[in-house]
C-alpha cells in the first residue's frame, strides 16, 4: 500500500478501501466473486455444508464459502495456496480444486467451458475506488484520470478478461 502524500503519487486504484479521511474518490467499477472448477469436479449437491477441495489466496482465512444466498455452502479444504488470482484461475483450470474468483477473470474460461461457476459469493462484491488526496481542489490531471476511468466502465461493470 502506497501512502499517496509520503510517496507523492496522484491517484491510486484500490479494491474495497477502507474510510480514510485524508482519501476522497470515486467507485468506477464493481466485480463478483464466484467459485469456479474443471468441468471434470463433481459439484457438490446443496443442502449441508460440502467439504471440497479448494485453491485459496495466500491471504485465506477458514470459513465457509455461502453461495446464491445458501443454495449452495461449500467448506473448502486448502489444497493449492497462490498470492495470486491469475494463479489461482489457473490452478483450476489445470483441475486442482475449485476457486473463489473474481468472474471478470473467470469470464473467458466460463464463456469457453473450461471452467464451470458453482455459484456467486453472497454479500460480497469488489469494488473497484480510483482515489486521491482530499485536498480542496485535485488536479486537472487526477480529474481527467478520475473522469477516464468512470467513463470506462459507464455500467461499472468490469470487461472479461481471459
Amino acid at each position: 500500500m502506497v501512502d499517496l502524500v509520503e510517496e507523492q503519487f496522484d491517484a491510486v486504484i484500490r479494491i474495497n478501501p477502507s474510510p480514510d479521511s485524508s482519501l476522497v474518490g470515486r467507485c468506477f467499477a464493481r466485480d463478483r466473486l464466484v467459485v469456479v472448477a474443471a468441468p471434470g469436479l463433481a459439484v457438490p449437491a446443496p443442502g449441508a455444508v460440502r467439504p471440497v477441495p479448494g485453491i485459496v489466496a495466500s491471504t485465506f482465512q477458514p470459513g465457509p464459502w455461502n453461495l446464491d444466498q445458501g443454495r449452495l455452502i461449500l467448506e473448502p479444504i486448502p489444497r493449492l495456496r497462490f498470492s495470486s488470482f491469475l494463479m489461482i484461475r489457473d490452478a483450476a483450470l489445470a483441475g486442482g480444486g475449485a476457486a473463489l474468483i473474481p468472474q471478470s477473470i473467470a469470464g473467458h474460461h466460463l464463456a469457453r467451458g473450461e471452467l464451470v461457476q458453482w455459484g456467486v459469493l453472497t454479500g460480497a462484491e469488489p469494488a473497484l475506488w480510483v482515489l486521491h488526496t482530499s485536498r480542496r481542489l485535485a488536479a486537472p490531471k487526477v480529474r481527467a484520470f478520475v473522469d477516464f476511468m468512470c467513463a470506462r466502465y459507464p455500467d461499472m461493470a468490469l470487461v472479461l478478461e481471459g
